[in-house]
């Protein structure tokens, strides 16, 4: 089976996976989550494939801008679209990470406080193979603009 990366753009997760020790069970084998959630992904700032008006920033304009965060105290990982400014060039400043690991099974819990909605939202957690597009992808939460409804696809 070939690996695939996860592109996230919500708050946490954890990765298990089967284990030798029980019968059934599964092994915490990484943990996403902290203040060290951003130290296991990429910030991607390659042009948006969809040709949406945004403009994926590196870490370092994400935090100038307020745009990613960890409470200091609750240890929530924040997401978030720059929305202050007017938008110009390539679009308003937005995140968009891809995971350092590349994974071939596992289980995936991920933890979501919210969501966000409205128009030219695109929140997503998905995997893709090495070829992306052509080696297809898993949505596991994609929201577009005001649709009421998750969307998991596989394509």
């Amino acid at each position: 089976m070939k690996a695939s990366n996860l592109l996230f753009g919500a708050l946490g997760f954890v990765l298990l996976t089967s284990g030798n020790a029980h019968a059934g069970g599964y092994d915490r084998v990484e943990e996403m989550s902290g203040k060290d959630f951003f130290s296991h992904f990429d910030f991607v700032t390659d042009e948006d494939p969809t040709h949406g008006f945004v403009d994926y920033v590196r870490q370092s304009r994400a935090n100038y801008l307020g745009i990613i965060g960890v409470d200091p105290i609750t240890g929530s990982v924040r997401l978030d679209v720059e929305h202050k400014d007017t938008a110009y060039g390539r679009g308003r400043a937005a995140v968009r990470l891809s995971s350092k690991q590349t994974y071939t099974t596992g289980l995936f819990i991920i933890d979501v406080n919210h969501v966000p909605e409205g128009n030219g939202v695109w929140p997503a957690f998905w995997s893709f193979g090495p070829d992306w597009p052509n080696s297809g992808e898993i949505d596991i939460i994609e929201g577009i603009n005001n649709q009421p409804y998750n969307q998991s696809t596989l394509h």
